[in-house]
Parts: structure tokens; sequence; C-alpha cells
């Protein structure tokens, strides 16, 4: 079962929020720690990252989607997004290939629609059989107008090899154990385990801290 709960998000991200005070007592090594020798996932001058580390299983990843869709729409232009599927075991690994076909074919606007094929249709988009995975994959993406040969080129490609590779390396520098977990810049990572008891364990209040949190980190940045 996922331990998973976090992010940032919930109210809107504009560049008034890092003109406000940070919320006082964020301690490094207690919130949030400094990674060591962190690198962004991608670089653009000027820019700071936020990687969501995430899984389309993990149900705190499913309730806090709403959310995330809300600070995409209003983060400040000087944020780049960008998401690390977790690669934990089969079915992670199952999941984090079809992110990364997805994305490889300009579908990532179906991760919503694999979230609730999952958790709401229960429909895992994974067996223990490879070629059932891939088959349950397949019907999916073909409910979603994705053609089959495509898909599949895209599943078996060298571009999505290739990013899960990395991916795997990023998860493992970034010292990620659970999702959903933020890193900003490559340098600074937090999940629910460094807030929740400052919020009592409610859900809504972490979700509140780690906006704020997010916030301070990327200004730390900026």
């Amino acid at each position: 079962m996922d331990r998973r709960l976090f992010l940032l998000a919930g109210s809107a991200w504009t560049l008034g929020a890092f003109s406000q005070p940070p919320e006082p007592g964020w301690k490094d090594g207690v919130h949030y720690v400094t990674l060591p020798s962190g690198q962004p996932t991608a670089h653009r001058d000027g820019a700071v990252e936020v990687a969501e580390a995430f899984s389309y299983t993990c149900i705190h990843c499913y309730r806090f989607e709403p959310y995330l869709r809300v600070w995409l729409q209003s983060k400040p232009t000087f944020v780049t997004f960008v998401r690390l599927p977790s690669q934990w075991d089969d079915r992670h690994r199952a999941h984090a290939q079809l992110y990364y076909t997805l994305k490889a074919l300009g579908r990532n606007d179906l991760d919503r629609a694999a979230f609730a094929a999952i958790h709401e249709t229960k429909n895992p988009l994974f067996a223990t059989d490879h070629e059932e995975t891939l088959a349950l994959q397949v019907k999916f993406v073909q409910e979603h107008g994705v053609p089959t040969r495509a898909f599949i080129q895209a599943y078996n490609s060298r571009t999505v090899s290739s990013n899960l590779q990395e991916d795997a390396e990023f998860l493992k520098q970034f010292e990620i154990t659970e999702t959903p977990a933020i890193v900003v810049d490559g340098k600074y990572m937090t999940d629910s385990d460094h807030l929740r008891a400052s919020a009592e364990g409610d859900e809504n209040v972490i979700f509140d801290k780690l906006i704020k949190l997010t916030n301070y980190l990327v200004s730390l940045e900026r």
C-alpha cells in the first residue's frame, strides 16, 4: 500500500505569493532537506524547476491531482514543471512506462484518465504478465483515440527506455522514498513526512503547508 501523501498547490501560485513572508520556522532537515548532490532534471537559464515524484497507482497523488491542475494553470512563467514516475516494483515500472509512452506521443493530457481508470473504474492497467499489461494499456489508449501502432512503437522506443533509466537515477539521487514528493531545482526535497507532525496528519493542512514551503524553496532559488 502506498505511503504517499503530498505535494504543493491548492490555491493559485502567483508572483505575488513570493512577496509574502515565509511561514516562520521552516528548517532544513526538519521540514525539507537540502540534497547533497542533486541537479535539476532539466535546465533553462533563469528557470526554477519543480519536479513531482508520483505514481498513477498512488491514492494520495490521485487526490492531489485537482490541486496540481490549479497550480499548473497559474504557476509563474519562470517555474518549469516535470514529473518523475516512481519505479519501486513491477506495477510502478509498468505505470512509469505508460507515462513516458504517453509523453512521447504528446498525450500526457491522459494522465487524469489513467488516474481515473485505476482509482474509479478499478482498471489496474497492470497484470503480472507483461503481455497482459500491454494489452490493458493498449485498450485504455484506444478508448482515448491513440492509434495502437503508434502506442506500441513509442512503448518500445529508445526514447521511453532512456527516460525510464534517467528517471530511476533521479529518484535515487533525490532520495525519494514516497509519493507524491517535490524537488525544487534538484536541490531541495520535501514530502508529507516532513510536515505531517505540524499538520497533525490533516491532508488539507499538509497541502497548505506544502504550498507555502514550495513557494519558499522556489524563492530561495529565484
